[in-house]
């Protein structure tokens, strides 16, 4: 049977035009007629010894006489046979156990259980000591040409922070979006989709690669399909960068066709960092929301806002997103609230919610988690001024990425082994390719209310490599040279280190692995060698524990540390007050807000905001950014009436 709103998407769509694009939009329609299915929230506990687990699960509809189907997978694995079943079982059960895992592998298990009339599905992550991943590839950044003056000292501290995570960068440059043209606007999308194979088949095989689009890159926009519910229209699709092997046709005018992925599959996770829809034409606003969002994925991933284990949601369409939030963080940490409640009383690591829908009105609210999904009507349309998803995206100090969820539903619960967002986005969308039965032969079910296969607007905005649970670095790296060695040494609170060498034009080679110590002697320096160092250790997460490494931190000989910032200012009157946050050579920034008043972001940078009537001194936590370190410290505000 049609949904209601699919049976209106068919009906509009019955017109004399674009006669390709309206059979194809027609003959995916048809892919998603069978019920969604109903999710089922789990939780897992692990044996001591990591070689057991037991699953426990909750569903709403009694559990009479229909079987009870788990399945067991390698994480990471795809494809509906990749599942292997454990067991069956009929009647009332509410839990199993197996005591057949391995320390060092990463599960994911699937219960499904068919009631009949419906199904009804749950997933769950889990793992004990899982090594360190390997397979880093290269983050290929799409910039806007006209960036690369105004951002160039955040541009490469985030080269730093990707090569510091293990990745290599390439860069490419595309010209801006074009408003007005979608037929002119095309050839240079096509274009920087040439750039992109060619620059990705020049790289090693088998290792992950991801895209980062930064600044107002081209927009495509593609298909005829009502996801919310409204009238069907062409949707923006970041995933046409990500689908390197799809053949994506258009209609000659500038509008592709596909209302799913042509192949049913992109190759690489795709994030968007764009506020050009949100600042109305001011370029200079643009620039400085920008500034900010590669601030704050600067300290989260240098563990400087916070060792988060707790998350919030609501919302009925949502429940698969919130169900997986038990997986990351545990029942216990999850508050029931949305992004404008709970979601503004303290710094959160997930939160789930509907949300406002007007973009416009974010500016007045300060929502705090790092991972957001924004559900509601148009939030998708990325292309519309004042996004709301682009506005939570643009909320200071946390958000560093934000999903439409529901249709489809995201799967989350890789995250809570420290996957990053950019594959939970590539699983949520290559979810259901080919013409197999649902949901059997889908990798995830439900999708959500509706069976969903591919479909091509599941953008993501933010930076996909970024994950949950970053272990702290550590700090103040000195490189000394004393007559022909370097002597390298550090504050920091891990019982082993990786450190790193390169030259100036070279890439970073291992150099030693550091125990129970935090000095090294070079004893054969390269000349112009810039050294890198990684803490590592384990995390314990709710799902189980992996070993991972820290960001890295840099340092060349000789080169100074970047001094602790202690500044101070008078402001006078109710502002508000712009912050002098300028100082050469260094990159300062806000890290977190005042306990009294507000941190606004205007075009001409961080303003202050003090409370009515407040008079005294209020500081500002900063960071400061220079030769590849990172420190903290403050700005004192003399705040008179």
């Amino acid at each position: 049977m049609f949904g209601p709103f699919e049976r209106r998407c068919m009906i509009k769509q019955i017109k004399p035009v674009r006669t390709i694009a309206l059979l194809l939009a027609m003959a995916l329609q048809a892919h998603a007629q069978a019920p969604g299915g109903e999710p089922v929230p789990l939780d897992g506990t692990l044996s001591a010894d990591g070689r057991s687990l037991e699953l426990i699960w909750q569903e709403a509809q009694p559990l009479r006489g229909r079987d009870i189907r788990l399945a067991r997978r390698v994480l990471g694995a795809t494809g509906a046979e990749s599942w292997v079943e454990l067991e069956v079982r009929a009647g009332r059960y509410i839990k199993t156990r197996d005591e057949t895992l391995t320390p060092g592998v990463p599960y994911e298990y699937r219960l499904l259980r068919n009631h009949g009339t419906f199904f009804s599905a749950g997933y769950w992550a889990t793992g004990t000591d899982i090594p360190a991943r390997q397979d880093h590839g290269t983050v290929f950044i799409a910039l806007e040409d006209s960036l690369s003056a105004a951002l160039q000292p955040r541009l490469a501290r985030l080269e730093d922070d990707l090569v510091g995570a293990g990745w290599q960068v390439r860069w490419l440059k595309t010209p801006r979006h074009a408003y007005l043209d979608p037929a002119a606007n095309l050839p240079p999308a096509r274009a920087l989709k040439a750039q992109l194979r060619a620059a990705v088949a020049a790289e090693p095989k088998g290792l992950r690669h991801m895209i980062l689009l930064l600044g107002h890159v081209p927009m495509v926009t593609s298909g005829r399909v009502a996801p919310d519910g409204h009238d069907p229209e062409p949707h923006i699709s970041d995933l046409f960068y990500g689908d390197l092997t799809g053949d994506w046709a258009d209609d000659g005018a500038g509008q592709l066709i596909h209302s799913a992925l042509p192949d049913g599959t992109i190759e690489l996770p795709v994030g968007r960092v764009d506020f050009a829809l949100i600042s109305e034409g001011d370029t200079e606003l643009e620039r400085t929301y920008l500034r900010a969002y590669l601030d704050k994925t600067h300290h989260w991933r240098h563990g400087l806002l916070g060792d988060l284990r707790v998350a919030y949601g609501q919302s009925d369409h949502l429940r698969v997103e919130q169900f997986d939030l038990r997986n990351i963080v545990g029942p216990k940490a999850i508050t029931p609230g949305g992004h404008h409640d709970v979601g503004e009383t303290q710094p959160w690591l997930w939160g789930v919610d509907f949300g406002q829908h007007q973009g416009h009105r974010y500016v007045d609210y300060e929502i705090k988690p790092v991972f957001a999904i924004n559900f509601g009507s148009g939030k998708q349309k990325i292309n519309r001024r004042g996004n709301a998803m682009t506005a939570l995206l643009a909320q200071p100090f946390y958000t560093v990425a934000v999903g439409w969820g529901a249709r489809p539903a995201w799967r989350l619960h890789p995250m809570a082994l420290g996957r990053s967002i950019g594959e939970v986005q590539q699983i949520t969308a290559n979810n259901g390719a080919g013409a197999r039965s649902y949901p059997d032969g889908m990798d995830y079910a439900p999708t959500g209310s509706y069976p969903w296969r591919t479909p091509i607007w599941i953008n993501l905005l933010g930076d996909p490599t970024l994950a949950a649970f970053p272990l702290a670095p550590p700090r103040a790296l000195r490189a000394t040279r004393t007559g022909d060695q370097v002597v390298l040494e550090w504050d920091g609170d891990a019982e082993r280190y990786q450190l790193l060498r390169a030259t100036d034009a070279g890439s970073f080679a291992h150099l030693a692995m550091i125990s129970d110590a935090k000095r090294f002697v070079d004893e054969a320096p390269v000349a112009g060698a810039r050294y890198q160092l990684r803490a590592l250790g384990k995390q314990e997460v709710y799902a189980g524990s992996f070993f991972t490494a820290s960001q890295g931190i840099f340092a060349h000989a000789g080169t100074p540390l970047p001094p602790a910032p202690d500044l101070q200012q008078a402001v006078t009157g109710p502002g508000p007050h712009r912050l002098a946050l300028e100082q050469d050579g260094v990159l300062l920034a806000p890290l977190s807000p005042p306990e009294a008043g507000k941190l606004r972001l205007l075009a001409s940078g961080w303003h202050y905001l003090p409370e009515e009537g407040f008079a005294g001194p209020v500081d500002i936590a900063l960071t400061a950014y220079a030769s590849g370190q990172t420190v903290t410290g403050r700005l004192r505000l003399d705040v008179r009436p």
